[in-house]
């Protein structure tokens, strides 16, 4: 993983992802106000490999987590920002598996799991869950991401999920979370 150093922290007049808006309304005739941010819907998929019966994960290094915990590791899914004009969300998804773990597959092998609003308080974007399974027969490059993503790929083992989600020290997104419950709950040898 790249070295990270924090070099400022500053608030941005414009930017390509977010746009900050303050929302004035009323309620029950009182005034009040909001501030939040506008940004892309995104998409996030969970990848199964029956040949290693592993987890493919994305181990993160996130700016904004590292102001938090100086760490600023985090476990997620691979995912991905809605923001390609004239592409489903499919599409994209098909996208970010090639472009961040190297599997190509075909987009029929994406099984749309949920949408959530992912971070209600301050944001109005959504995320939209996948699943899908991988082989090595699909992997045709390394992954890697883009220039100014920072994360290596992680396989978890499926019989260390349950330990996985308990332990507490290691940072995770709500989404992987909510995802590796539900590959728990639906999935197992005989419906993969």
């Amino acid at each position: 993983m790249k070295d990270f150093t924090l070099l400022s922290l500053s608030t941005p007049t414009q930017s390509k992802f977010i746009k900050p808006q303050r929302i004035h309304y009323l309620l029950d005739k009182e005034e009040y106000l909001w501030d939040m941010y506008h940004s892309f819907d995104s998409v996030a998929i969970l990848l199964y490999s029956k040949e290693k019966h592993s987890l493919l994960l994305l181990r993160h290094l996130r700016p904004c987590a590292f102001l938090r915990d100086k760490r600023g590791i985090i476990y997620e899914l691979c995912a991905g920002l809605v923001d390609k004009e004239g592409k489903s969300i499919e599409q994209i998804a098909q996208e970010e598996v090639l472009e961040e773990c190297g599997y190509s597959i075909p987009i029929q092998k994406l099984q749309k799991i949920n949408t959530f609003y992912s971070n209600i308080g301050l944001s109005t974007s959504k995320q939209t869950l996948f699943f899908a399974s991988i082989s090595q027969e699909e992997k045709i490059s390394e992954g890697g991401g883009e220039r100014d993503e920072n994360f290596e790929l992680f396989w978890l083992p499926c019989l260390e999920i349950t330990q996985f989600l308990q332990d507490e020290t290691i940072e995770k997104t709500s989404s992987l979370a909510y995802m590796l419950e539900w590959f728990l709950r639906t999935k197992n040898e005989t419906n993969i």
